[in-house]
């Protein structure tokens, strides 16, 4: 998980209201590899 270093300080909608949910079918790449680093950080090999 990409945020797992974080705490969640708010959580609030745009317009104040009550949030909805909303069901849907996603789709994902499959075999996808993804390597991320902090900004201004030197690529390493490998």
């Amino acid at each position: 998980m990409l945020v797992k270093n974080f705490d969640i300080a708010e959580i609030q909608t745009s317009d104040g209201k009550e949030v909805e949910e909303k069901l849907t079918f996603n789709m994902g790449p499959v075999g996808l590899r993804m390597k991320v680093m902090q900004h201004g950080q030197e690529r390493v090999p490998g």
